[in-house]
Parts: C-alpha cells; structure tokens; sequence
C-alpha cells in the first residue's frame, strides 16, 4: 500500500472460525472483485501470525475483522460495520456492506 498509494483491506481470519468460512463468500461476488482492483488486499490468519492480530486491534482481536488502511498504514475509523459492539466485522453473509464500504 505505501507503494501504490492505495488503501488497504486487512481481513483477520481464523481457520478454526465458522463465520470466517463464511465471510470468504462475500470476496466472491463480482462487485467485490471488481471492487478490489483498487485496494491491496491482505488476508491475515489471527493464529498464526499474533504480531499484526495485536497490531491492528483498535476494538479487539476477534475474528472475522475487517480494517482499511491508508497507504501509511493508519486505521480509517469511518470504514466500520454496523454492530457497534465489534465495529470492524462487516455483514458475513451478504456483499453489499463489504461493496458500500470499498466505494
């Protein structure tokens, strides 16, 4: 992202996590790829590497999380959910909340 000067998509993930598998659904739907042309996106398992799921918890380490960045590496607080309680999950059944926030 510092390189391309895009923001970045940071998926946390868990594979032990049943709403994990079942947000991988949502990055199929074509407006999400099309959509992600203009991010770098960046799949992160929590398990395996600690070091960033620390890093980049500003409400919490759960799983699924999903964080924009600007290409400086800062959390854009605008781009959250709708739960308020675990702003960074995002709908893990539908695109539509996923597609809203990459436009």
């Amino acid at each position: 992202a510092s390189t391309t000067g895009k923001t970045a998509i940071m998926v946390f993930h868990a594979p032990w996590c049943i709403a994990c598998r079942q947000y991988r659904t949502v990055f199929k739907d074509p407006g999400v790829v099309a959509a992600s042309k203009n991010f770098v996106m960046i799949l992160i398992d929590a398990d395996a590497d600690k070091m960033a799921n620390g890093a980049f918890s500003p409400d919490g380490t759960y799983v699924p999380r999903t964080i924009f960045l600007n290409s400086e590496g800062d959390v854009l607080t605008a781009y959250v959910g709708k739960d308020p309680k675990y702003p960074h999950t995002i709908d893990i059944q539908a695109p539509d909340e996923l597609r809203t926030l990459m436009q």
